[in-house]
């Protein structure tokens, strides 16, 4: 359900006392010359909805009275104007008028048709030139009235002497002037005061003052605020509204948001929480009721879209600013990621490419922060800087700070995914649910169908590595749900193999070593002692044999030493080199993905005994091939594109020896249908020349 702008008729304001003043103001008054009152306030300050409260108390004071209602902007041919207001006058003497003075106001309602005739017939009407000049006369301007203008100042007299036998306030209320063009403001004015300006008529002007000044002046009144003192006897200006009284109105339409959206993953006081936390600048920022219900509205249209993905506190926030300052949201929908974590200007700054992206992040963020200050109106500064700072942290920082995945989780936009998923307005497929994190790990009903889901769509590296987002205590069945993700890593489709290299096992460790941790259970050996004792797991173990020896990004080289010692990882070690030549002797690690990794690993913890096993198998060319192909992918220059191998100087030396590998290369090329992967591995390795692994065509060094 949107929320309506439509003026209200309950007092959410507490400006009732003062409508009720402004009305016993104006019939206590003497009304035998008429009056002119104003209602003045910004636009959307609730001018309309206060000139109700006066009509309510005029109907409840128990004086006889008119009423009636003029909307000059609602007339299309302003031409038109003069005789519409006095048909309004005519209609509700002849239409509204208690029994006891009938008589008087068909009296009033007679006098008004030759009048409102006599000006149409006279074509004086607005916008024409002689019209001016016949109202300043009705008015008392010098001038000598010729015949036509005579009728009509006679005519009028007879109208005004009607309305003192009536003897009955008739109050007109001209609402939204504001809309109207200078030129029509003017016009609406000079009507009231001299066309209009009849005994015992009230008008009641509702307009935003700044705007009522700035239209007289263009349409050429010279002194518009003393042109306007001269016609309106009464001034009343909207109230401040208290910020107590709009955080009731915003809370009403944040319980009706929330309670039809709720955020899927969060729960009602977090919320409410970070609600706390940005109203401050909120309430400066909305300055009046309909600026909240607008806000409401952009976002009801909104959230349904995100599937709860994002925060609706940072949602009302974001939408605030583009209903506020529309430049200011265009600068962040094209540049918040210079202050969302997960995104870097890299190729923003074309000028900069000889600085680091440290330096570079921080010239992009100098840029947006000037174009924030030039582009926020001075009236809305201080709230929309706190707003910008409340959404993005890192705006005062080099760096976004805080609980990375915390701040994922909840759905801020000042991560990068979320900002995303704000600015699509909803998930791609390109991208993981949090919904699909969040059954993942506690309903394991469900944990086939993510799987399935995002490995066919070429996400399933992706969805490992936000399944780190998800706290220890909401998972179900942690060992499960792991073992799953490690029986899937295999099946990883081809396009997402071409970049993923090793780092499906360092997502996975990352998960476990996270849940681990947060629990305090279990201890390292007692995690990955059973991932020893298979061969298809032998991938996490040496990832995570490597990251807890303290270099997770590289690993041990080749030929490193391991530091002596017998502490627990050094035990674990020893037990994976067992596995190792375990799986290399039943060749189950060549059955494995990514077997030149535990391979790499082994030689790294214990290339003794690796070269060993290697020097093994070259008299049998089956086991020979199985290895040059593991261990090719450790070969391969990338260069913008897998390019060749360069055997002689990484492993060919050490494993095995050079001479034995040339043997065997020389031996296995004659054969007449060897694979071309492996033709072009041998090939390399005896002619010692850079080969393309996917065209065999030969690279010079």
């Amino acid at each position: 359900m949107l929320f309506n702008d439509r003026p209200t008729e309950t007092d959410l304001l507490h400006r009732d006392p003062l409508a009720k003043s402004f009305s016993e103001v104006l019939l206590s008054g003497d009304l035998k010359s008429g009056f002119v009152a104003s209602i003045e306030g910004e636009w959307g300050s609730g001018k309309t909805s206060f000139m109700n409260f006066v009509r309510g108390h005029f109907r409840a004071s128990g004086k006889t009275c008119l009423y009636t209602e003029f909307q000059p902007w609602l007339i299309g041919d302003r031409d038109a104007l003069v005789e519409q207001f006095l048909t309004k006058l005519r209609t509700v003497v002849q239409t509204d008028t208690p029994h006891q003075i009938a008589r008087a106001a068909k009296s009033v309602a007679a006098a008004i048709k030759p009048y409102a005739t006599c000006l149409k017939a006279a074509k004086f009407v607005p916008g024409s030139a002689p019209f001016h000049g016949v109202i300043d006369q009705i008015a008392g301007a010098a001038g000598a009235p010729n015949t036509k203008n005579k009728d009509l100042v006679a005519l009028k007299q007879k109208v005004t002497k009607a309305l003192t036998t009536l003897e009955t306030p008739i109050v007109v209320f001209i609402d939204d002037l504001d809309r109207l063009t200078p030129s029509e403001f003017l016009e609406v004015v000079r009507v009231v005061k001299a066309v209009g300006d009849f005994p015992y008529v009230i008008y009641v002007l509702a307009y935003d003052n700044a705007y009522a000044t700035q239209a007289l002046q263009s349409a050429g009144v010279a002194n518009a605020t003393q042109y306007l003192d001269k016609i309106v006897q009464l001034r009343c200006t909207m109230p401040a509204i208290n910020k107590r009284d709009l955080w009731q109105i915003f809370e009403e339409c944040w319980n009706r948001l929330s309670g039809d959206f709720p955020h899927r993953f969060l729960d009602k006081h977090k919320l409410e929480d970070r609600l706390r936390q940005f109203w401050t600048p909120l309430s400066s920022a909305l300055e009046n009721i309909r600026d909240v219900r607008r806000v409401f509205n952009r976002v009801r249209l909104v959230v349904p879209l995100l599937n709860g993905e994002v925060n609706i506190v940072d949602v009302i926030a974001l939408e605030t600013i583009a209903l506020k300052c529309a430049a200011i949201y265009e600068i962040i929908r094209q540049d918040a990621y210079v202050f969302c974590r997960g995104r870097m200007p890299f190729t923003s700054l074309s000028e900069s490419a000889n600085l680091d992206d440290k330096q570079r992040f921080q010239i992009a963020r100098d840029r947006v922060v000037e174009q924030f200050k030039l582009a926020i109106p001075e009236k809305l500064c201080p709230a929309l800087k706190q707003l910008i700072e409340a959404l993005f942290p890192a705006i005062r920082y080099a760096q976004a700070f805080g609980n990375h995945d915390e701040q994922s989780r909840e759905g801020h936009v000042s991560m990068s995914r979320n900002m995303d998923i704000y600015l699509h307005a909803g998930v791609t497929i390109w991208d993981i649910s949090t919904l699909a994190i969040n059954e993942f790990a506690y309903q394991p009903v469900e944990r086939a169908r993510w799987i399935e889901k995002y490995r066919l769509s070429g996400l399933l590296l992706q969805f490992i590595q936000r399944l780190g987002e998800i706290p220890a205590l909401s998972w179900i069945d942690f060992n499960e749900g792991i073992n799953q993700l490690i029986a899937a890593v295999p099946e990883i489709l081809e396009a997402e193999q071409s970049v993923v290299s090793f780092r499906p096992y360092a997502y996975l460790w990352a998960v476990i070593r996270q849940h681990d941790e947060e629990m305090k259970t279990p201890s390292h050996s007692e995690r990955l002692e059973p991932m020893l004792a298979q061969a298809t797991q032998l991938g996490l173990a040496i990832y995570a044999l490597l990251n807890l020896k303290g270099d997770p990004a590289v690993g041990l080289e080749p030929g490193a030493n391991v530091a002596s010692g017998e502490s627990e990882i050094d035990t674990l070690i020893k037990k994976f080199t067992v596995a190792a030549k375990r799986s290399f002797d039943d060749r189950s690690i060549f059955g494995v993905r990514w077997p030149e990794h535990i391979l790499r690993g082994w030689y790294g913890f214990d290339p003794e005994i690796f070269a060993v096993a290697a020097n093994s198998i070259f008299d049998n060319d089956e086991r020979t091939d199985e290895l040059v192909l593991a261990l090719s992918p450790l070969c391969i220059t990338v260069r913008g594109a897998l390019e060749a191998h360069d055997w002689e100087a990484t492993w060919l030396g050490t494993h095995g020896g050079l001479d034995a590998w040339r043997n065997a290369a020389t031996r296995r090329l004659v054969e007449p249908d060897l694979p071309s992967g492996l033709e072009r591995c041998y090939r390399a390795i005896l002619t010692g020349q850079l080969i393309d692994v996917r065209t065999g065509i030969e690279h010079e060094r």
